[in-house]
């Protein structure tokens, strides 16, 4: 692979808008000069997570990562950096040029693409042969399959939905075709082997669609069968490099936009469901794979949303896996309602069903749907014994939900609302949480316990830099023609000395360059320096770089001075500021 110029790659960082990119991931509100979010990186409650539009860099407080939108995305989907290069370069219509390749270099670029980009590359082309495949006579049940469930040509190319062929080896022959090496297409969960060596399909005789990461990448296939007698009815790609089911979810890519434009997403059980409401407007549902709901999905959920509304079955296992799911929601601080289909004949309705035949009434359930924790009481309520022993389950069983309820606020309401629905004093639901406090609380019926968040791992502890350090990096990162006269020996921080000191080395001056290029320990406290606007606009540089490079050069003792009698001329303290004044005076004399 040929080497890209600097020029190049700063040209692609430059042409990307870095808070477009990683709002793809993470919600991102405006704070000053700066976006926050919750990091991706690592759990957490509060945002620690900026993004800084004008210096082109990310940084997280919390876990400590930084970078550009280059290194996000090659961490983020485990690319490597000139895979995610050029996709930007790409999207943003920028030519890369390469050296001219032998055959021999040409073999060696092919066998250093990393895996995942192999595989990515080998789902698209497995994709373009299902939806063929799907045009061709022996597809006609299937067409016929989605003609039945309402789903029309736009929705079908949307969520690249096809058909794999009877037959065994349709797909093992057209990867023979292709020249794909039938191990990356096993790894990849496409064919498998027999004990004879042979290969055949994974999905047989099934109308297929594609499963895709946030970012829109085919990264699996799942499948419905056509003949009833086949089983399973659904299935989907093994686990694999690429495709981790309780890590993603269906519809996300298709409905990301919308989920940050209301704030809400929906979250149906079947993938038909989640195709069918795209195609009648409501673009903001997703599903989970086919599996039950995770902590990563509802981690994945949070980034785009404000809130959840769960479109479970209203059938007994429905409400079971509803009442699992509440708890992983309480425990993400994502508010979550709940909405039920019930059709009026007592069967079983599905949400594409009711979109085809009442949206408006789909609407309105959406709508009105209902405080998860609140049905969650209402569900233990109804179900438990209205005996003394019936009450103490049922108020044990709900209290494991309070106690993860953080806002006090909240959490005193919701006390109150189970006391009423279970008709008892107030005051025994309050007895009971408080010794809950101390004792481990009774496991929910079939609910697995919360998973417990990660605390973030940093590489060392964060230390401050001299406020004259941190005046010059602040500086500098809004005028950074001035960086090439920095007198590096004066500066007495050893890390903030070698920082300087290699990118005036190496003439890199660029914020995301600085923040890999720091010291662990003062990586929190450049990247506040470089985002730092104080300098901004500032209509004599010159002035400012002279007084800051005049500063860096007094002892420490004197930086520390100046930086109390500026405390004090704040309060308003006179006499403190006249002995600092004579204070710092006879240090300036002495250092003479």
């Amino acid at each position: 692979m040929g080497l890209i110029p600097e020029d190049k790659i700063a040209e692609v960082r430059d042409r990307t808008d870095i808070v477009q990119v990683i709002g793809e991931y993470v919600t991102l509100k405006r704070t000053g000069v700066n976006h926050k979010g919750l990091c991706p990186f690592h759990q957490e409650k509060s945002p620690s997570f900026n993004v800084n539009a004008q210096k082109q860099f990310f940084h997280c407080f919390g876990c400590g990562k930084s970078g550009d939108v280059i290194s996000f995305l090659s961490e983020l989907e485990g690319k490597t950096f000139i895979e995610t290069l050029r996709d930007l370069a790409k999207k943003s219509g920028i030519e890369l040029p390469e050296q001219t390749r032998s055959p021999r270099d040409e073999e060696r670029a092919r066998a250093a693409e990393s895996d995942r980009a192999k595989m990515v590359r080998l789902h698209d082309l497995v994709a373009g042969f299902y939806r063929a495949q799907l045009e061709t006579p022996a597809a006609e049940a299937a067409r016929k399959y989605l003609e039945s469930r309402g789903l029309d040509e736009a929705t079908a190319e949307k969520f690249k939905v096809g058909y794999a062929p009877a037959g065994w080896e349709a797909l093992v022959r057209f990867l023979e075709s292709k020249k794909v090496p039938p191990e990356l297409a096993e790894r990849a969960g496409l064919i498998r082997r027999r004990d004879n060596g042979g290969a055949f399909d994974t999905f047989v005789n099934r109308v297929v669609y594609a499963l895709t990461s946030p970012m829109g990448e085919t990264i699996g296939f799942g499948g419905r069968v056509i003949n009833p007698e086949d089983q399973p009815k659904y299935k989907n790609s093994p686990e694999t490099l690429l495709f981790k089911k309780g890590e993603n979810l269906f519809g996300l890519h298709m409905a990301k936009h919308a989920i940050r434009r209301s704030g809400r997403a929906l979250v149906v059980e079947g993938n038909f469901d989640v195709m069918t409401l795209h195609q009648h407007g409501i673009d903001y549902a997703v599903a989970p794979q086919g599996t039950a709901m995770t902590a990563e999905q509802v981690k994945l959920l949070k980034r785009f949303g404000r809130e959840v509304v769960l479109m479970l079955d209203a059938d007994p296992a429905g409400r079971a896996a509803t009442m699992k799911v509440i708890h992983l929601f309480v425990e993400a601080e994502l508010p979550a309602r709940i909405a039920q289909l019930r059709a009026r004949d007592g069967k079983k309705q599905d949400p594409d069903e009711l979109a085809q035949k009442d949206l408006p009434k789909l609407q309105a359930l959406i709508d009105d749907a209902q405080d998860a924790v609140e049905f969650y009481f209402e569900q233990v309520a109804s179900t438990s014994a209205p005996t003394v022993p019936g009450r103490v389950a049922a108020i044990e069983e709900c209290v494991g939900l309070l106690r993860a309820i953080r806002d006090p606020l909240a959490r005193d309401l919701y006390v109150d609302k189970l006391s009423q629905l279970l008709k008892v004093d107030l005051g025994l639901v309050q007895r009971a949480l408080r010794s809950a406090v101390q004792h481990p609380p009774a496991k929910p019926r079939d609910v697995a316990p919360a998973p417990v968040e990660a605390a973030p791992i940093r590489e060392a502890v964060q230390r401050r830099i001299p406020l004259t350090s941190y005046k010059l990096l602040a500086f500098l990162a809004q005028h950074p023609t001035f960086w090439p006269r920095v007198n590096a020996s004066l500066l007495k921080d050893p890390a903030v000395h070698a920082l300087v000191a290699s990118s005036q080395a190496a003439n890199v001056y660029d914020a995301p360059a600085l923040l890999q290029a720091a010291a662990p320990e003062i990586r929190d406290a450049v990247a506040k320096a470089l985002g730092d606007d104080q300098f901004a606009g500032d209509p004599e540089p010159q002035r400012a770089f002279d007084s800051i490079s005049t500063t860096i050069g007094f002892p420490s003792d004197l930086e520390a001075l100046m930086h109390e009698r500026s405390a004090a001329i704040a309060r308003g303290d006179r006499d403190l500021t006249e002995k600092l004044n004579a204070r710092i005076i006879a240090v300036r004399r002495s250092s003479r």
